[in-house]
């Protein structure tokens, strides 16, 4: 390890899911509730470590929130443009 992680004695964490990750969010915004799933395994460990931070008293609901946008579909979670 080297730079800011090993200065702050912290592991360099992967990729949440790494190459495939365009490929399994389109299929979770297709309906593919497996994709949906591994987006959700992986994402969501991180997210709530952000929000314990961020707004401790408000993390699991903010957190809830933040994934009924790909449950409810693409049109409300659109692809990024370019």
């Amino acid at each position: 390890m080297d730079g800011w992680y090993a200065w702050r004695g912290c592991q360099a964490r992967r990729a949440v899911i790494g190459r495939d990750f365009a490929e399994v969010l389109a299929a979770a915004q297709e309906g593919d509730e497996l994709a949906f799933s591994r987006l959700w395994r992986d994402g969501n460990p991180a997210l709530l470590r952000y929000l314990r931070v961020m707004a401790p008293e408000f993390a699991e609901d903010a957190a809830a929130e933040t994934w009924l946008g790909p449950l409810a579909g693409p049109s409300r979670c659109p692809p990024r443009p370019g």
